[in-house]
């Protein structure tokens, strides 16, 4: 189900920018682009997963990622679509938010979107033009040296830790993943972005009611960390 990994080189002609879950809510994500004078020609957005469920336009979300400049890990909202489409009952993923697709399930159209999401990487990894390197997986870290990841991202218990982990948030401590500078991660919805680390978690609710967090990558590093 999926690739494991994905690099992306420097971006020397435009900028890099982070974006956390979508849920759906693909407006806010357009007014976020329009705000910052996105260029689709030189700059790209890499999506911390969670494109799908809860907001209004899923389908648009995963549309998405047909735009060339628009990069995404996989999250667990998306896992749980690949499950019903490799046959699971779709009733818990349902109480996730997934019933927008209830009206695709009789066509076609569901196994479409679902081939769309398929190979989205767990892990992505993006270089910078000054050399510093930034990591997204959706929940958290969870490797305690970024380039295990290739040896171990295979493994059911580090794949759960990517796509479900909360641990990291709930303990506060500033643990920092080794082999790289900064990763950027959602999934647990906060009031405003949140750096432990060097771990950044930027899920601020939109879907809730609150905002979409879209930064560039240098402002992720600009972030204070949790308890310094």
């Amino acid at each position: 189900m999926g690739k494991f990994h994905q690099y992306f080189e420097e971006n020397r002609l435009g900028r890099d920018f982070a974006v956390g879950d979508i849920h759906g809510m693909v407006q806010d994500f357009k007014a976020a682009l329009a705000k910052q004078n996105f260029n689709e020609k030189i700059d790209r957005v890499f999506s911390v997963g969670d494109l799908i469920d809860r907001g209004s336009s899923s389908e648009a979300a995963i549309d998405l990622l047909d735009e060339p400049w628009f990069f995404a890990v996989m999250g667990n909202h998306e896992e749980k679509m690949l499950d019903v489409a490799d046959g699971e009952a779709p009733d818990n993923w349902f109480k996730y938010g997934g019933r927008w697709a209830k009206a695709h399930m009789d066509r076609g159209s569901f196994h479409d979107l679902a081939h769309k999401i398929k190979d989205l990487p767990i892990a992505i990894t993006i270089e910078m033009v000054d050399g510093r390197n930034v990591g997204i997986t959706h929940a958290e870290p969870s490797v305690k040296v970024w380039s295990q990841e290739d040896d171990v991202w295979g493994l059911p218990t580090v794949r759960q830790v990517a796509l479900w982990g909360r641990s990291l948030i709930k303990a506060g401590k500033p643990v920092k993943t080794k082999g790289i500078d900064l990763t950027i991660h959602g999934h647990t919805p906060l009031k405003k972005p949140l750096r432990i680390g060097n771990a950044v978690f930027i899920d601020t609710g939109c879907v809730y009611g609150d905002h979409l967090t879209f930064i560039s990558l240098e402002q992720a590093f600009d972030l204070p960390c949790s308890g310094q």
